[in-house]
């Protein structure tokens, strides 16, 4: 459901590889090692209370985090802002931090719960910065 450049998220259990300071690429690559890529959603998760940034994968239901190597985790839902970013992929990766930056000069964001980056495609990756229920 979207309204005004917002959506209601449901909550999204997940598997990650481990806790990053910031966003790279081996992160995904050794996640991607583990589950492959085919029928998967894979995102990136920043907690701004920790400074903490994890590269994700959505569970699914007969994934056993532990005999991947993975930890599982929930992305908190709710009220979220939603950008999407289409281009190339390097263009796209630089585009992240200034754009989450507008979203929250525009909407406010609840530090409460993580920002995301939801890997749709290699040419799309959609930005949801949680905002305030308020």
């Amino acid at each position: 459901m979207t309204n005004d450049g917002l959506v209601r998220l449901d909550p999204i259990d997940v598997m990650y590889v481990r806790d990053v300071g910031s966003p790279g690429a081996d992160a995904f690559a050794e996640l991607e090692a583990a589950v492959g890529l085919r029928g998967r959603r894979f995102y990136g998760v920043f907690d701004p209370r920790s400074g903490r940034y994890r590269a994700c994968v959505r569970r699914h239901q007969n994934d056993d985090p532990a005999s991947l190597g993975l930890r599982s985790a929930t992305i908190a839902g709710g009220l979220y802002a939603i950008e999407r970013l289409r281009g190339d992929y390097e263009e796209l990766i630089a585009m992240i931090a200034p754009t989450f930056e507008a979203m929250v000069a525009r909407h406010g964001g609840d530090p409460a719960r993580p920002a995301i980056e939801f890997y749709r495609r290699h040419d799309e990756i959609v930005l949801y910065l949680p905002v305030s229920e308020s």
